[in-house]
């Protein structure tokens, strides 16, 4: 599935440390259609993506959960039982899962798998309506949001654990203590699961301390209540100073708005007024992804200048969820059934564009770190003393989940040498 030009390297070089100079890229972005995987027909309903894309996993309504470890070219099915899979969540290496299960006659459980799914663990929690799940990058800050309790006429929560799921934190939105009485729809969580935010009925929450104290903002944009199915309102950046919120304010159209600050301010993007149902947006904010189509067939919209301007090429389906890489170069996204409304008629679908990663450098001590984000293409890092020879080093990227960043650290030197990095 991975398919991709050759040769993309990095141009313009630019002096930034005596002696070292780094070969920054030209934004490139080659646009691809959305193409079926090879996932079985059937009532999708959440899907999950790790950092560069190569693992996903999605969840039906009712039936299993799949893994894909190669961009949706083959799929395998899961220990989990079939259930009404409402919501998932991957960690950065698509090792650690969280996923939620609900539906409108009943409630379900919550559970985590720490090997891809080949084994699962219930968590102890209450039956809820699980609405929204989040994770943080190491996997170890984990997030649910269920609109109700055990009946619909119960009061919603949010749930948090700081340890994988082992613990967990209740912060019941029907305790004036500790948040309001609003009903909790969504959630996202920063890379560093530190920052987390809740979209809630009338209102929007958020936490510095990956949930151990809320604090109520209310300038940000209203959504009204009554929107129990699971969806993703709410959509963050690996460093949570980016958010993407779409606001259902009626049942005509909503429109969406983002935060450069963490939900200090919001501004209104481009996006049309439309049902939006889900949202999600690349670690640094740029790319924003948002759908349609639960209740009707709908599009998936694509944003790659934090709203300012949307494009969509997606078949009309009844989509419903939608998940990005890192680097928002690739997009895999869930539909429900197809717009003939053929039962069994949902298939996970692959949106793939190239993104050149830019490669950044800084001190590290008295060494010198070069680091990117996540790429959802395959980049080797090369380096060469005066451009006549270009070799691959042997270096080995280490994965900061505070950002999703790769990182090598190199010796400082006084000769030169150049940096770049190149598609194999």
């Amino acid at each position: 599935m991975r398919t991709m030009p050759q040769n993309i390297v990095f141009g313009n070089g630019r002096l930034l440390f005596p002696g070292l100079v780094l070969l920054v890229v030209n934004q490139v972005v080659l646009a691809q259609e959305w193409t079926p995987t090879s996932a079985p027909s059937n009532w999708w309903r959440c899907i999950a993506s790790s950092a560069d894309g190569s693992k996903l996993v999605a969840g039906q309504w009712p039936g299993g959960i799949y893994v894909s470890t190669n961009s949706g070219a083959t799929w395998a099915t899961t220990t989990a039982t079939n259930e009404y899979w409402s919501c998932v969540a991957s960690s950065a290496d698509g090792f650690k899962l969280l996923a939620g299960a609900a539906n409108d006659i009943g409630p379900g459980g919550l559970f985590t798998s720490t090997n891809s799914g080949a084994t699962w663990a219930s968590n102890s929690l209450p039956s809820m309506y699980w609405g929204s799940v989040a994770s943080s990058a190491d996997g170890n800050t984990l997030a649910a949001a269920a609109p109700s309790g055990e009946s619909l006429q119960t009061p919603g929560a949010i749930f948090c654990s700081t340890n994988g799921g082992i613990n967990w934190m209740s912060n019941a939105f029907n305790n004036p203590n500790v948040l309001p009485q609003y009903i909790p729809i969504s959630v996202a969580a920063s890379a560093d699961g530190k920052k987390i935010v809740v979209a809630a009925s009338y209102n929007f929450f958020r936490s510095t301390n990956s949930g151990a104290t809320w604090t109520q903002e209310t300038n940000a944009p209203a959504i009204i209540s009554g929107y129990l199915s699971p969806s993703q309102y709410i959509a963050s950046s690996a460093d949570g100073t980016k958010l993407a919120l779409c606001a259902p304010q009626s049942d005509d159209g909503s429109p969406i708005y983002v935060s450069t600050n963490s939900g200090d301010t919001w501004s209104l993007t481009s996006a049309p007024s439309n049902s939006w149902e889900f949202i999600t947006m690349s670690a640094n904010g740029n790319m924003i992804a948002a759908m349609t189509g639960v209740e009707q067939p709908g599009l998936i919209y694509v944003s790659t200048n934090l709203g300012a301007a949307w494009t969509t090429n997606s078949p009309i389906f009844n989509w419903s969820a939608v998940a990005s890489s890192a680097d928002g170069g690739e997009l895999a996204a869930a539909a429900f059934q197809d717009s003939d409304y053929d039962i069994n008629s949902g298939k996970i679908y692959l949106s793939q564009t190239v993104v050149p990663p830019i490669m950044a450098i800084g001190p590290a001590g008295n060494r010198v770190q070069l680091s990117w984000l996540v790429p959802s293409t395959n980049f080797v890092l090369q380096q060469c003393s005066h451009f006549a020879t270009w070799m691959d080093m042997t270096n080995i990227p280490v994965l900061n989940p505070d950002n999703l960043q790769y990182a090598v650290t190199i010796p400082s030197t006084n000769g030169a040498g150049f940096y770049r990095l190149k598609t194999p």
